[in-house]
């Protein structure tokens, strides 16, 4: 999730004037072969209204297919998805709207695409140069339920970034910091030293992101210091998210571990030092937002896990910073959280039996060709001039862009950019994070992609999804606000708290949990 995505979920309870009906985006009945190719879009709050775009008409002139196109904001979907699943009422083509997860439970609702490729070059091209990319939808009895999306080279980066102020460093003649301790020296002088140099105590050493409850670990989480240990992190991952890990091939629960303990303890050292305040986790996004961004005179935040540098107003003072190594810890051991923004599974979903399905194939088709591709994420042509396989973004593009006005889907796009496309003058996120990325690398190579993650595309079965989710909510309610608390007490976990809590979770199932992860890794790794 980019930052822009952040501003998303801020605009969303003001984005009512945008919204489209819900009841447009699917029939009770199938309808006829006559009439349009229904499509829904799950868009971005941030994005022009899809209404206003020229892609969709030029999408209907290359094709000769009508098509009734329809966008409903993120927000809103999320509230509704479930009530259109249960009414079977799905559109022709849903665009970033359904999971592979939700396909995989209602796999009668929507049709296997598997055997349609030979009908979708531009797809079979797809996986061809991007075999990857089809890992992430064929499910083990050989279904494809959803098409992905690939965002492009660009965005082959690490999703989570950590972020430090290099001019203080500077200024207290501090290096960058490689290990914790290092670290916590850092954050202590940006407490009491005024390194912004305004003469006030108001420098923030660590801004914390807000907790998503429902959930353990997220994109920019401070639990991304389990890595300091070698225990890799995929935020975008459902099982890291929930609570679980790989190491050599072997699942478990990182909550329950020694390392997690260390975790706490230090962002509860941080706490107790000022380091960190207490009330980052239970903050909102707006307020978290605009204190990364600050007045754009003066910076007040000296470190942070991020988008980029591009998350401050005066980024020139920010730099990306490879991770701080734990104590006892060797820098060779030290893993970087390995999930990247490229892919997205959800990309395309189809209505089972539809009458339209020739129609239907031909507009999905053409969706996943460069040019359409490009319109999509990008916006129309009038946006950008190309050369070759280049693409030039103008002037207008970048205001746009700049204005939180997106003249493209972004990542909600149904496509694939090919890795032979160069996209001049992108957003100066984008092409920064891709630059802030490349710090990772030495401790990226740390991480066997094989033994040490559990992939995206590993997917239980209905049953065990319900298994994990009902062991998973009871837990994760009782989990958060302990761990919680134990960070804002400012003081190191004690013997008999840890052993309660431990306890507590293994009543909760967890370990059950865990064999059922297992499970299913080992089915996808064979």
């Amino acid at each position: 999730m980019s930052r822009t995505s952040v501003k998303a979920i801020i605009a969303a309870s003001s984005a009512a004037a945008m919204l489209l009906p819900l009841a447009a985006c699917g029939n009770d009945t199938a309808g006829s072969a006559d009439e349009p190719v229904t499509i829904v879009v799950n868009v971005r709050t941030d994005m022009m209204r899809i209404g206003t775009m020229d892609w969709p008409k030029e999408l209907e002139k290359e094709t000769g297919v009508k098509i009734d196109i329809k966008g409903i904001d993120e927000a809103t979907w999320s509230n509704q998805k479930s009530q259109t699943l249960a009414a079977n009422d799905i559109a022709d083509i849903t665009v970033y709207g359904y999971s592979t997860s939700d396909t995989a439970k209602f796999s009668s609702q929507f049709e296997d695409l598997l055997p349609h490729l030979k009908d979708m070059p531009n797809v079979e091209r797809f996986f061809e140069e991007k075999p990857e990319a089809k890992e992430y939808v064929e499910t083990l009895n050989g279904k494809m339920y959803n098409l992905p999306s690939y965002r492009g080279k660009l965005l082959e980066s690490p999703n989570n970034i950590m972020v430090i102020n290099k001019a203080w460093l500077d200024k207290l003649g501090l290096d960058i910091p490689k290990t914790w301790d290092e670290l916590i020296t850092a954050l202590e002088a940006f407490k009491t030293q005024d390194p912004n140099g305004n003469g006030k105590a108001d420098e923030i050493p660590y801004l914390a992101r807000p907790w998503t409850t429902t959930q353990i670990m997220e994109s920019y989480s401070p639990f991304l210091f389990l890595n300091s240990f070698g225990l890799e992190t995929t935020t975008m991952n459902d099982a890291t998210m929930n609570g679980y890990y790989v190491k050599d091939g072997k699942v478990g629960t990182y909550l329950t571990t020694d390392e997690f303990r260390q975790t706490v303890d230090l962002l509860s050292e941080m706490v107790g030092k000022g380091l960190m305040r207490k009330t980052d986790l239970t903050s909102d996004w707006s307020k978290y937002y605009n204190t990364l961004k600050g007045d754009g005179k003066t910076n007040t935040v000296g470190m942070e896990f991020g988008w980029s540098i591009m998350d401050f107003s005066k980024s020139d003072e920010y730099v990306a910073m490879p991770l701080p190594a734990a104590p006892g810890v060797s820098a060779d051991d030290v893993t970087w959280d390995s999930g990247v923004n490229a892919y997205v599974a959800q990309g395309v979903a189809v209505r089972k039996d539809s009458p339209r399905m020739d129609k239907i194939l031909k507009v999905i088709d053409a969706l996943y060709s460069q040019e359409f591709s490009v319109k999509q994420y990008y916006g129309d042509s009038k946006y950008w001039t190309k050369s070759g396989d280049t693409y030039t973004m103008n002037d207008e593009w970048q205001k746009n862009y700049n204005d939180g006005k997106l003249p493209g889907l972004q990542e909600h796009f149904a496509g694939w950019i090919p890795d032979n496309v160069e996209i001049e003058n992108a957003a100066a996120q984008d092409v920064q994070k891709s630059e802030d990325g490349k710090v990772y690398d030495e401790q990226l190579a740390h991480v066997d992609k094989t033994k040490d993650v559990i992939p995206n595309y590993v997917n239980p079965s209905d049953e065990d999804r319900v298994t994990l989710s009902n062991n998973g909510a009871t837990m994760i309610n009782y989990a958060v606000p302990v761990i919680a608390k134990w960070i804002n007490s400012g003081k190191p976990v004690l013997d008999n708290e840890w052993d309660a809590y431990v306890k507590n979770l293994k009543s909760y199932n967890i370990d059950q949990n865990v064999q059922i992860w297992q499970k299913w890794y080992d089915q996808y790794m064979k």
